[in-house]
C-alpha cells in the first residue's frame, strides 16, 4: 500500500501538517464509522427510488468490500471506478477504500484511450462500469480491454453484466469477517484526474487524511449542517462535487445527499422541489441553462428552499451571478478549485461586489498562494501573473510522472497551477484565465475569459468560447464560437455581437475577428467546464471543417 511519502509528500510537510492538527489520524473508514455512529437513521442518500440511511450505507459497504474481497482484491491493489451519478458509486468507493483498494475515478465520458492508459498507469486489476448510458455499451469497451491489459482480471458491471460479473451479486451476504483493517491516515485513497487538452489526464495520487482536511474546511466555508440537502448533478467522480464539500461534506455533517443523473434542469428542478434542495454545484454552462429554463417556466423566486449555488469550474461573469441570485433566491457561491488542491470560495457575509468579481479567499488557514511573473518573482497585489498553491491538501508530485512534475512543481513545494490570477489589495484572489489559452493579436495579449463573460450576457447566447487562430499578419486572429439557441427569437450575427461589444466597453484589439454560430458544443469529459479542453476541441473542428472546403475547392 502507497503512502503520502512514497507519493511525493516531502517529511517536512507531513510532519507539520501533522503537528498543526491538518492532518489528523482520520480515514475514509473512520469517517464512515462515526458519521454512522451519530446519524445511523439519517437519511444518507436519495437516489430515484432508492433511498438509503446512514445505516443502510454502512451496511452495503461492508456487503459489497466482502464482495470485492472474495474476487480477490485486497490492500494495495488498484482499480479503475466508472460509473455515472448512482448510489453504486458511493457504495463501491467507500467499499474499495475498506479494502485499502485505490480506484481511478474515472469519468464517465472517458472512453477506451483514456481507461486503457489508467488500467497501464496502475496496473489494475478490475474495471467497475456501467452496462450502457445514453447508447454508449461499456461492456463493449470492457471486452476490448481485457484483450489489451492481461493485469485486468474482473470487470464488474452495474446493470446487465451480460458475461461478466454483476455489482449485484458483489452485495454478498456471506457472513464471514472483513479483512483487517489495514489503511492508515496516510494510506493512498485515490486517484482523481487532471484537467487536459489532448493528452490523456495525469493521475493525482490523494491520500485520506489529507483529502479529510479538504473536505473539513469545506463544509466549514459552505455553513454545512445536518439539515444539508445536497444535489449532486456533477459527475461525482469530480473533485468538485465529490469534497467541495460535494457528497463526502454532506456525509460529514450528517446531510442528505440527493442524486441526479446529469444537470439537466427538467430532473433538477422536480428534485429540488420534491426534496427541498438547499445547496448544489454547477458549471457555468449548465448555471446558464438552469437561468434559460427558469425564465422559460416563468419559476423566477420559486425555489425556497435552496441556499447556495456553487458555480465554478470557469470564471463567471457579474451578469451571470445577477442573474442566477435574482431568479433563484439564494446565494451565489464563487468557486475556484482543482483536482490538484487549493479550493477558494466567496461565503456567506461578503458583498455582492467580492461576490461578483473574486474568488473569495482559500478555505484553509494553511493554503498558501502566491502570484509570480515569468521569473517565478511575486508580483505586487493588483498585478496579473501566475497562480502558485501549496498548502495541507495540495499535492506535491503526479502519480509515476517524473516528466510533468519537473514542469509543475517548485522547488519549494508550491504547484504552478496554469491560471492567471492577480490578489487584489484586500486580499481576495482574482482568477482571470488560463496562461496557455492567451491569445496573441498583434502583440497584445488577450485573455479569453474577459469577453467571453460579456458575450453570454447578451440574449440568445448560451455560451461562447473565443480561440485564436493562427494568422500570418496578426501571428493569432481571435475566433469567437457562439452557442445559440436552436429556437432564438433574436437576431444574432456578427454585427450584433461586435457592436454589444464596443457598447460594453471590450476594447477594440480585444472584439473578435470572426464570429461562427453554433446550436451546440462538442462534449468534454467533466462536462464541458473544462475551458480549455473545449477549446481545443472547437479549433480541431474548425481545422477539421477548413480542410475538408479546401479539399472540395481542389477537386
Amino acid at each position: 500500500m502507497l503512502h503520502a511519502s512514497d507519493l511525493g509528500w516531502p517529511t517536512e510537510f507531513i510532519d507539520r501538517y501533522r503537528h498543526d492538527g491538518y492532518w489528523r489520524n482520520e480515514t475514509i473508514n473512520t469517517f464512515l464509522n462515526n458519521i454512522v455512529k451519530k446519524y445511523n437513521e439519517r437519511t444518507a442518500i436519495i437516489d430515484g427510488g432508492t433511498s438509503l440511511s446512514y445505516a443502510d450505507l454502512k451496511q452495503l459497504v461492508e456487503k459489497v468490500a466482502k464482495g470485492f474481497s472474495k474476487l480477490g482484491l485486497h490492500s494495495g491493489d488498484h482499480v479503475v471506478l466508472q460509473l455515472p451519478n448512482c448510489w453504486q458509486f458511493v457504495v463501491a468507493l467507500f467499499a474499495l477504500s475498506r479494502l485499502g483498494v485505490a480506484p481511478v475515478l474515472a469519468l464517465p465520458a472517458h472512453r477506451q484511450v483514456e481507461i486503457s492508459a489508467f488500467i497501464k498507469s496502475v496496473n489494475a486489476k478490475a474495471y467497475i462500469c456501467a452496462d450502457e448510458v445514453n447508447t454508449f455499451d461499456y461492456r463493449a469497451m470492457a471486452r476490448e480491454l481485457q484483450i489489451q491489459h492481461k493485469e485486468l482480471r474482473h470487470i464488474i458491471v452495474n446493470g446487465d453484466a451480460e458475461e461478466f460479473i454483476s455489482f449485484e451479486d458483489m452485495i454478498t451476504t456471506d457472513s464471514s469477517e472483513l479483512p483487517e483493517d489495514q489503511v492508515t491516515a496516510d494510506s493512498l485513497f485515490c486517484f482523481l484526474l487532471s484537467g487536459g487538452t489532448t493528452n490523456i489526464p495525469k493521475l493525482i495520487a490523494r491520500v485520506h487524511c489529507e483529502y479529510l482536511c479538504c473536505v473539513r474546511y469545506n463544509v466549514l466555508a459552505n455553513n454545512f449542517d445536518d439539515t444539508t440537502v445536497y444535489l449532486v448533478s456533477l459527475p461525482m467522480a469530480h473533485n468538485f462535487p465529490l469534497s467541495a464539500p460535494g457528497v463526502l461534506g454532506t456525509f460529514h455533517c450528517g446531510g442528505t445527499l440527493v442524486i441526479a443523473p446529469t444537470p439537466d434542469p427538467d430532473t433538477c428542478f422536480d428534485l429540488i422541489d420534491e426534496h427541498k434542495v438547499t445547496n448544489t454545484a454547477l458549471v457555468p454552462p449548465a448555471a446558464i441553462l438552469w437561468c434559460d429554463m427558469a425564465e422559460l417556466l416563468e419559476r423566477q423566486g420559486t425555489f425556497p428552499s435552496l441556499r447556495i449555488i456553487q458555480v465554478g469550474g470557469s470564471r463567471v461573469g457579474e451578469e451571470l451571478v445577477q442573474r442566477m441570485t435574482r431568479i433563484f433566491g439564494c446565494r451565489f457561491q464563487n468557486i475556484f478549485g482543482m483536482s490538484e488542491g487549493l479550493i477558494s470560495v466567496t461565503r456567506s457575509g461578503m458583498n455582492e461586489e467580492i461576490v461578483q468579481h473574486t474568488q473569495g479567499y482559500p478555505v484553509c488557514p494553511a493554503d498558501e498562494y502566491r502570484i509570480v511573473n515569468h521569473l517565478d518573482q511575486e508580483v505586487p497585489d493588483g498585478e496579473i501573473g501566475a497562480l502558485q498553491i501549496r498548502g495541507p491538501y495540495t499535492i506535491h508530485a503526479y502519480f509515476n510522472r517524473p516528466d510533468a512534475n519537473a514542469l509543475s512543481f517548485t522547488e519549494d513545494g508550491f504547484f504552478r497551477t496554469g491560471d492567471l490570477a492577480q490578489r487584489r489589495a484586500d486580499g481576495y484572489l482574482v482568477i482571470e484565465g488560463r496562461e496557455k489559452d492567451q491569445i496573441q493579436r498583434g502583440g497584445e495579449k488577450i485573455i479569453p475569459e474577459e469577453v467571453e463573460n460579456v458575450l453570454v450576457t447578451f440574449k440568445g447566447v448560451r455560451d461562447a468560447i473565443l480561440v485564436g487562430i493562427d494568422d500570418s499578419v496578426l501571428g493569432e486572429r481571435i475566433c469567437a464560437f457562439i452557442f445559440v439557441h436552436e429556437n432564438k427569437d433574436v437576431d444574432l450575427n456578427e454585427r450584433t455581437l461586435r457592436r454589444f461589444l464596443q457598447a460594453e466597453g471590450i476594447t477594440t484589439f480585444k472584439i473578435p475577428d470572426q464570429f461562427i454560430f453554433l446550436t451546440s458544443f462538442p462534449s468534454t469529459a467533466v462536462g464541458k467546464n473544462n475551458r480549455r479542453e473545449l477549446r481545443a476541441l472547437l479549433l480541431e473542428q474548425y481545422r477539421t471543417s477548413l480542410n475538408k472546403t479546401e479539399g472540395e475547392e481542389h477537386v
